[in-house]
C-alpha cells in the first residue's frame, strides 16, 4: 500500500506466486487466488489495511489457468480441465458446469 505520504508499506503476505487478484467493489474485498489453488479474501480498510477474512484450497485437478469475474460476487475459474468451476463469494457456495469436449484454459 501507498499512502497519502508515498510511503509504500506491506499490508499483507500470502507466501506464494499469486495468479489472480480481484477487487469486490461492492463489499471492499480484496479477493487473490494464488498459484497453489488457495482463494484469499481479504477485507480492505480505507488506510490500506487488510484483514484476511477467509482462505479456502480449491478444487481442480491441475494449476488454474484463468479467473475472472462472471457477475457480482461470481467468480469463475478454469484449470485446463473440461469443466468451468464457479465461486459464489456471497453464499460461500461452488458449482461446476462441465461438459466441453475439450480442455478449456481461457475464459
Amino acid at each position: 500500500h501507498i499512502d497519502e505520504k508515498l510511503v509504500l508499506r506491506e499490508c499483507t503476505n500470502v507466501e506464494t506466486m499469486i495468479k489472480a487478484m480481484l477487487v469486490y467493489e461492492n463489499k471492499n474485498i480484496l479477493v487473490v487466488v494464488t498459484t497453489t489453488m488457495m482463494l484469499i479474501q481479504f477485507s480492505c480498510a480505507p488506510d490500506g489495511s487488510l484483514t484476511e477474512l477467509m482462505k479456502v484450497k480449491l478444487s481442480g485437478k491441475s494449476s488454474i489457468t484463468c479467473v475472472v469475474w462472471t457477475g457480482p460476487g461470481l467468480m469463475a475459474t478454469v484449470a485446463g480441465e473440461d469443466v468451468v468451476r464457479l465461486w459464489d463469494l456471497d453464499k460461500d457456495n461452488n458449482f461446476s458446469l462441465g461438459g466441453a469436449l475439450e480442455q478449456i484454459n481461457c475464459l
